[in-house]
């Protein structure tokens, strides 16, 4: 069997990564032209370390981001205390809680063990259309190749190519009220998890590693606003202003631009299913979520190890992708709508409500289960 995985992403990686440690063949085409990551820094819970441990680089991921032991800490605007949160244990005795990486840390974890089991692994590569071929599937790419694949897999994030191509009817992702401020800033204290409640708004801080913290800040806006490089210093500053505990203390470090990212929310589910006459889409591409319940990364690196376990265990990918359906759309449905709901209730809250506190607690709960 063979398979092409368009992206290498975290979805993408986990999912060649899976399939090459039970043997099968998997290549993966990558768009950017090397290494470089996108997207904001990460907090992986017990249920992340799970996945990742049965994918055989949870120890590297606990060396390459940095533990957090101590428990998080739920505070209002000023960094008064409201409540310490303490999350489940998931994993083997000797792995943490929760360890906060880069992501560029965790895509260097997930990119090797993939070149060490032997991936291939093409960047500045494209697809421009994909083909039904007899009882295979053909990626057309855009220097004019054609290739035959059992299966191709769209791990192309939330803006996907494969799915514009093989799913023209799918829903596509939609503003949902909220931008998001992420900030990288030096930090050298104690390893902290904290999450701040505000008037319509939410913020946390992470740390992500042994001298670095990740700021963000979750507030109604405008899609279309767009703004100037530039004016990112002034304009994060304005965001976080608000905040303070650990928050506050950081304000005066976010000096560099290049380390800030500004952005919309714009959430998708894909019904009623992500497979289609031999392609399968796959993490954003198929279930992009709000930040809500930090499980973005998380769902899709869990899509990648359930694909390379039921490709392995039917060896056909109609069978298999019909497992795999059976496996996650309701997993994954389930936290697109529920982090949905949470910034919608964020948005019109001016502080939070029980309803939010039980919502995200059951979401967690949830997403603990196993896949």
């Amino acid at each position: 069997m063979k398979t092409l995985v368009v992206g290498a992403g975290p979805a993408g990686l986990s999912a060649a990564l899976a399939m090459a440690q039970r043997g099968l063949d998997a290549k993966v085409v990558e768009l950017k032209a090397d290494r470089a990551t996108v997207g904001s820094e990460l907090c992986l819970m017990s249920a992340n370390l799970r996945t990742l441990d049965a994918l055989e680089v949870a120890d590297a991921c606990v060396a390459a981001g940095i533990p957090i032991t101590a428990p998080g800490r739920f505070m209002k605007a000023n960094g008064e205390l409201l409540a310490e949160i303490t999350p489940p244990k998931l994993t083997r005795a000797d792995l943490p809680a929760s360890v906060g990486i880069q992501r560029r840390a965790l895509h260097d974890v997930l990119y090797d063990a993939c070149r060490a089991h032997g991936v291939e692994i093409e960047h500045g590569t494209s697809i421009v259309d994909i083909q039904r071929a007899g009882g295979s599937v053909q990626a057309v790419f855009a220097d004019g190749r054609v290739e035959d694949f059992d299966l191709i897999v769209g791990a192309d994030g939330v803006n996907s190519a494969v799915r514009r191509i093989a799913f023209p009817d799918a829903s596509q992702p939609e503003f949902v009220g909220q931008i998001v401020w992420r900030v990288r800033v030096p930090y050298e204290g104690p390893p902290r998890l904290d999450l701040f409640a505000a008037p319509h708004a939410g913020a946390g801080f992470i740390t992500v590693s042994k001298d670095t913290a990740y700021l963000f800040c979750l507030l109604k806006g405008d899609e279309a606003r767009r703004l100037k490089e530039e004016d990112f210093v002034v304009e994060a500053r304005a965001a976080f202003a608000q905040f303070g505990g650990t928050i506050g203390e950081s304000l005066d470090s976010i000096t560099d631009p290049s380390q800030i990212n500004y952005s919309a929310l714009r959430p998708n589910l894909v019904t009623p299913t992500w497979y289609r006459d031999g392609v399968l889409l796959i993490g954003d591409a198929a279930h992009a979520v709000t930040p809500h319940l930090a499980h973005g990364a998380g769902l899709a690196i869990e899509d990648g190890l359930v694909l390379g376990e039921e490709l392995h265990r039917h060896g056909n990918v109609e069978a298999a992708s019909s497992a795999f359906m059976k496996r996650r759309f309701d997993r994954c449905a389930f936290a697109v709508e529920t982090t949905v709901k949470l910034s919608r209730l964020q948005q019109d809250s001016p502080f939070p409500t029980p309803e939010q506190s039980q919502i995200t607690h059951a979401g967690l709960q949830r997403l603990a289960e196993p896949i």
